[in-house]
């Protein structure tokens, strides 16, 4: 979508945007903020959108393998729009290591229930090869969230 001349959005077009979002990754497409102005930018990086904005910086998943531990680096708001684009490279990253695993989760200030499943789905694939799985440097928000879904056991580390 072009935001070429837009020089406001609102939340109820925000919203429209997000949702418009999440359908098109069920229906296996994607959406794409293009052409906007830097504000408009901003605009999508405050509200945890900015990977809906071609050319945005950073990708939303890095990793390393050090000593052995799969360490993945995660970065934005965890929404469910933003777990279904990354959602299938980090099972890859989970099925095909054989040893610790680990979420370092420093830059995600948001976590919604997809992510907390994701994280499921990743100490499940790391227990069923003996092996360990857990969250580090975690913010207190997001801790709050696998502490209320009973999962308190993931935390290894907060920030």
């Amino acid at each position: 979508m072009n935001f070429r001349d837009v020089t406001y959005i609102g939340s109820a077009v925000l919203r429209l945007i997000f949702e418009a979002a999440r359908e098109l990754q069920r229906r296996n497409g994607t959406f794409r903020v293009m052409e906007c102005s830097p504000d408009i930018r901003r605009v999508f990086a405050l509200t945890g959108m900015d990977h809906l904005v071609d050319g945005s910086s950073t990708p939303p998943v890095t990793h390393e393998i050090r000593d052995g531990t799969l360490r993945i680096f995660i970065q934005g708001r965890m929404d469910a729009v933003r777990v279904g684009e990354v959602r299938d490279s980090v099972r890859k990253l989970v099925a095909a290591h054989r040893g610790p695993i680990r979420f370092d989760i420093t830059a995600v200030p948001y976590a919604a229930s997809a992510f907390v499943h994701l994280c499921i789905d990743a100490s499940k694939t790391a227990k069923a090869s003996g092996n360990n799985f857990g969250l580090e440097r975690v913010a207190p928000e997001v801790a709050q969230v696998f502490r209320l879904a009973g999962l308190q056991s993931l935390l290894l580390s907060s920030i």
